[in-house]
């Protein structure tokens, strides 16, 4: 295992793998019995073994200085499976018209995940009796013993014996496996470089699986006839190298390897055999990858996209298609797959298997981000764009200008790579390492935003995004995504040891309040918390966020960082429960706030005050129907409106709150300050630094009516602002 890893061509040595831990790789062969046309079952208990009716010897390389040798003799009913010094028997099976064996064996040696990604595993397969060694031919009995089955055991992978079974090895086995199944398992159980049938019940699915494929639905690679080859050789120009002449090749990369951690991943065979070789296939699976002293890697599986809208792609000129994802600095887009000889009932596999190995603060930050952001897949097309037609200053075509009219014609969209559709996964279940997500996932419109601006946003109609640009421009309408149903078959995953966070982490505190004294307390508390941090500096330290008077309920939303101040406004809520029934992200870790900006103004905790409940601007239908209000307010008011319905039933993500520049206009269009109260004292100072101390708005309009005068005394049910003590 004392390893070390050198260039091919300097000799130099990279690094040194003495040092870190192992990984496990287990690969399982199912190698098709050629050479014997006529073959007769046979029944448990001893069977003759006869004579060798062919032989295989496989060289595979896993890792940089890790080559294997296996041989395997093939007998009528069995076969001996030879590593060194060690072997195992495993029995041939049929399945349709064709024979086949199968066996497993483990390694286990350190690798580098930066190092592995880059690395190609080969398997080499040399078919005959003559490749074979002396010691893997020679056998000390001339019968071999087939135990009978036990329960559950399947035929083609249960045991075989060249002795009979002894009693001393009965009873260790009798008690060992009762005594087993209490012992905490490891990467490291197991045998290590010893050929053995294979055992594990997803190696015996996925070889099950394979074969079937293999006979039923793959067809067959050509067979090498080195007659017809040399007469067409004879015939043909030597310098044009023919497709037939390719060996078969059994490889899969180290990127792919890594992406299938968990998971049992078949080889790619390319090529042709020779009529001496049968089927091979090839099956690995990891253990302990990447290892505990290792980096930590982000994997995704791309593969089956269903019910592709094919017609309207042609229509639009699309000749490719992709997917892309980004994740850390990694921006990975898949090979394009051409749309000319695709139909209708065509699968479309992508074939994108792709791990990233993550720094141990990266991998830390994108735990957090996975707590509140999804994964975003994009399906995306590469089109032959329109072509675009010359305008006249005078004329009747539709893309001439008229001087009468100061509508100028629409300039068509010349993009050549087009955003299709895109799926959202909720990847909550990576904000823990080791942590999987697999299944079908439906692909969805792309969702439209306000292009920023390259300024700060100043006037109203900055605010408001008056004249802004939507993107993306859509080629294929919406309609056509949505009925096409799409499904993108897709397995992300976080796996390796669990990073400690390096950066600073925030906690979120939700909750609707309706009773007066309870949100007096709680925003007199984060006033006096702002104030003392502003006096010490500690900018980094205040608590942002918003209290939101809706008519008839307050919504609170604060955020601070982790074990700060935030934790003394939690303590202080739990004073007025039941009626204040906050949500606090207790075991969460967010990578930033929702708003930042506000620390860089006056008050960094906004009180706001609509002039309208929101009750009475949900039910107009203008908010619906037709824009009646800038679209950052509009969104504004839909998901304020969606979390104030919804009760908080769960922590709200950040695409389901208010961005800044959405709440910047829902204050600027539907909110007022409040006021400070009129008194006669004169000796009362006013100069504060909240707008909450001493502060008497008036109260909010009540929800049976729906005028706008400031002064109308409101219902019962509205919460008013006042400057009054609570008891």
């Amino acid at each position: 295992m004392n390893k070390t890893v050198t260039h091919p061509q300097s000799k130099q040595t990279i690094v040194d793998l003495t040092k870190f831990g192992p990984s496990v790789f287990t690969l399982t062969f199912a190698l098709e019995v050629v050479g014997t046309e006529v073959w007769s079952d046979c029944d448990d208990g001893w069977v003759e073994l006869g004579s060798i009716i062919n032989g295989v010897k496989l060289i595979y390389q896993l890792y940089h200085g890790q080559i294997f040798e296996v041989e395997v003799v093939i007998y009528p009913h069995a076969a001996k499976i030879v590593y060194g010094n060690n072997y195992d028997w495993v029995r041939t099976w049929q399945f349709l018209e064709r024979r086949f064996l199968a066996f497993s064996i483990s390694h286990a040696f350190p690798v580098r995940v930066t190092e592995f990604r880059t690395f190609v595993a080969t398997v080499t397969p040399h078919p005959g009796i003559s490749v074979l060694s002396a010691n893997a031919k020679a056998e000390k009995s001339p019968y071999i013993f087939f135990p009978p089955l036990q329960f559950g055991e399947r035929r083609q992978f249960a045991r075989v014996f060249d002795s009979e079974y002894p009693l001393k090895r009965y009873i260790w086995d009798l008690i060992w496996y009762r005594v087993v199944v209490y012992i905490p398992t490891t990467y490291l159980d197991g045998l290590f470089d010893t050929p053995y049938p294979v055992y594990g019940v997803r190696q015996q699915d996925a070889v099950l699986r394979q074969i079937q494929d293999a006979v039923l639905y793959r067809p067959p690679l050509v067979e090498v006839d080195n007659t017809s080859i040399k007469r067409r050789s004879s015939k043909t120009d030597k310098k044009k190298p023919e497709e037939s002449n390719t060996k078969l090749e059994v490889k899969l990369s180290g990127d792919w390897i890594l992406a299938g951690v968990g998971r049992v991943v078949p080889f790619v065979s390319t090529g042709n055999r020779i009529p001496e070789l049968g089927e091979v296939i090839a099956l690995i699976s990891t253990g302990n990858l990447p290892s505990y002293d290792d980096l930590p890697i982000f994997f995704a599986n791309v593969t089956n996209l269903v019910d592709l809208p094919l017609d309207h792609l042609l229509e639009n000129n699309f000749t490719h298609i992709y997917t892309r994802w980004v994740v850390a600095d990694e921006d990975r887009s898949s090979e394009q797959i051409s749309l000319e000889n695709v139909t209708p009932e065509t699968k479309i596999n992508f074939k994108d298997h792709h791990a990233v190995p993550l720094a141990n603060a990266t991998a830390s930050d994108i735990m957090a981000i996975f707590l509140e952001e999804p994964f975003c897949i994009e399906l995306r097309g590469i089109r032959i764009p329109p072509e675009t037609q010359k305008s006249n200053f005078f004329g009747y075509d539709k893309s001439d200008r008229d001087f009468a009219t100061g509508i100028t014609p629409p300039i068509v969209n010349q993009d050549v790579d087009i955003l299709i559709a895109q799926t959202k996964i909720d990847a909550r279940a990576l904000k823990k390492i080791n942590g999987c997500v697999k299944r079908e996932f439906s692909l969805f419109p792309p969702e439209p935003y306000i292009e920023p601006l390259e300024r700060e946003g100043i006037c109203t109609n900055d605010i408001n995004a008056i004249r802004r640009k939507v993107k993306p421009d859509f080629v294929i309408q919406p309609n056509k995504i949505l009925e096409a149903q799409m499904t993108l078959q897709v397995s992300i995953g976080l796996v390796g040891c669990k990073p400690h966070p390096v950066n600073m982490r925030y906690s979120r505190l939700y909750s609707l309040i309706s009773d007066h004294g309870a949100i007096m307390v709680i925003l007199r508390q984060i006033t006096e918390i702002n104030e003392s941090l502003l006096l010490t500096g500690n900018n980094t330290g205040l608590l942002t966020g918003f209290a939101l008077d809706t008519g008839d309920t307050v919504m609170l939303y604060v955020e601070g960082p982790k074990e700060g101040e935030i934790l003394r406004v939690w303590e202080r809520t739990a004073d007025f429960y039941p009626i204040v029934k906050p949500l606090f992200s207790t075991s969460s870790n967010y990578i930033g706030r929702l708003y930042p900006e506000l620390l860089l103004g006056a008050m960094p905790f906004n009180i706001l005050k609509m002039f309208v409940p929101l009750s009475v601007l949900l039910g107009l239908t203008p908010i619906y129907a037709r824009p009646a209000l800038p679209l950052p307010t509009r969104a504004a008011v839909l998901k304020i409106g969606r979390l104030i319905g919804g009760r908080y039933s769960t922590v709200p993500c950040r695409r389901v709150m208010p961005t800044a520049m959405e709440l910047k206009s829902f204050r600027l269009e539907l909110c007022v300050a409040p006021r400070p109260p009129v008194t006669t004292n004169l000796n009362i100072p006013v100069v504060k630094t909240s707008n909450v101390t001493n502060v008497v708005p008036q109260k909010t309009v009540s929800t049976k009516s729906c005028g706008h005068s400031k002064h109308d005394e409101g219902s019962e049910q509205s919460v008013s602002w006042s400057g009054e003590k609570t008891k």
